[in-house]
């Protein structure tokens, strides 16, 4: 394993190429000043963006498990003492690291994380909400609901109320926050994406709990979804696995199970 650039070929090799939605991340990393990127330029990549992202471990879909080693030791490239680095990957080199009685892994912090992708819509149950995109006077509230999505999200740490207007004012002045309104004018809402090549990545999903159950997310979701696709985007997400109520949601929308990757913990 050694250090690459981000103009490797590997990253344009059609075994890595098949796997490049479910591995969007990777894409986003590349761009980042801070960027950890090593490979053995054939069969296995490994990527962090900085130190406060989740390392990215792709390997092929023909890795030789006999070669796991080699992985163990990417995973010790990145690990300082007494510090917890998260990871992620594809669950049968999980499966692999835990049958060798890897000793790095928090087995406590085992979490599946789905991902689905979506090439054609599906026009959702009708919820009387109205598609739109926020006014200044609303960035408040949706600043409160970042707060609360950031607790509710595994992994991701909780943000102050002063991080989440910036986020918010940012997000708006971009044009990638969207929202939807009940027919009393409450954002009952929101969801954003991120663009990468051709990807878009959709994020920060979140309804208030006394709003949910009602059609909300699968709608915004329906007609945000639209849009990407009008513009050429492989609109794409990634979710709890087992939270069967937002799964649902991006399903009723059109999206596709994609499978699972793997996120856990080594120190």
């Amino acid at each position: 394993m050694k250090e690459i650039s981000r103009e490797h070929s590997i990253l344009k090799s059609e075994e890595f190429l098949r796997d490049q939605y479910k591995f969007t991340l990777i894409f986003q990393n590349l761009s980042s000043p801070d960027l950890e990127l090593y490979s053995d330029e054939e069969s296995y990549i490994f990527c962090r963006g900085n130190r406060q992202w989740p390392v990215w471990i792709w390997t092929g879909d023909d890795f030789d498990k006999q070669r796991i080693g080699e992985i163990e030791e990417g995973i010790c490239r990145y690990l300082i003492e007494g510090q917890r680095v998260k990871y992620t990957c594809k669950k049968e080199i999980y499966m692999s690291l835990a049958e060798r009685g890897f000793d790095k892994i928090c087995p406590e912090d085992y979490f599946e994380m789905g991902f689905l992708l979506c090439r054609e819509t599906k026009k959702p149950r009708e919820c009387g909400g109205c598609f739109d995109v926020p006014r200044r006077e609303e960035r408040e509230v949706l600043a409160k609901y970042h707060c609360e999505a950031c607790k509710e999200m595994e992994g991701v740490k909780p943000i102050s109320i002063e991080q989440a207007r910036v986020d918010i004012d940012s997000l708006c002045e971009e044009g990638s926050l969207f929202i939807l309104r009940n027919l009393e004018d409450k954002i009952v809402c929101m969801a954003n994406y991120r663009i990468t090549e051709e990807k878009a990545k959709i994020g920060m999903v979140y309804t208030p709990p006394q709003e949910r159950g009602r059609g909300y997310a699968a709608n915004l979701i329906y007609h945000m979804t639209n849009r990407l696709l009008a513009d050429g985007r492989v609109p794409l997400l990634y979710t709890d696995y087992h939270y069967l109520p937002s799964n649902r949601a991006y399903q009723n929308a059109g999206y596709e199970d994609m499978g699972v990757l793997i996120n856990f913990y080594c120190q």
